[in-house]
């Protein structure tokens, strides 16, 4: 996976706030970051784009919206300062990471994940990570200053080893 860094990037001209937002859809099955969600008090409530939302239980943390097309993601992640991240339990397994991590970072909101294996070999070690509310909470009261040289590093590294022409260099050599 990588990232489409025409598709995904920055807009000076659109505000951000200091909002979260999570883009996990519901596919029937529940999902670590429910778990967490039920119990999160952030300042103010996590937007949560959801495929199937309406049979999501509601939580007071948490704002409940239909999922969004991807061509929509880019304008969402601009507008957030935090993207929260799920990865599945099979694939949190292997450490495979999903494009919301690099997406996110692309469009420069800070992603937090439940998955900290395999960020380091990415180069994205920084990325926050949470095992519960309380650790999502701290994650998200991460000073603007702070998230925005934190971004900046990580947006870097995404541009520079993760872009979808930096794999087809990367993959060029073994076809």
């Amino acid at each position: 996976i990588g990232v489409d860094l025409e598709l995904f990037t920055t807009d000076p001209g659109t505000p951000r706030s200091d909002r979260a937002v999570a883009t996990v859809n519901f596919w029937g099955v529940r999902r670590h970051v429910q778990d967490v969600l039920d119990d999160v008090r952030p300042a103010e409530p996590i937007v949560w784009f959801a495929a199937n939302a309406e049979h999501v239980d509601p939580s007071p943390g948490v704002e409940l919206r239909p999922m969004v097309p991807y061509f929509a993601l880019p304008e969402v992640y601009r507008s957030a300062a935090f993207v929260v991240d799920d990865v599945i339990a099979p694939a949190a397994e292997y450490g495979t990471l999903n494009s919301r991590l690099y997406e996110s970072l692309a469009s420069g909101a800070l992603p937090v994940t439940d998955c900290a294996l395999g960020l380091d070999e990415l180069g994205l070690g920084e990325v926050p990570v949470f095992e519960d509310a309380a650790s999502l909470e701290r994650a998200l009261a991460m000073p603007a200053d702070e998230r925005t040289a934190l971004v900046e590093r990580l947006r870097a590294v995404v541009v520079e080893r993760h872009s979808f022409a930096a794999r087809a260099e990367q993959v060029r050599p073994v076809l």
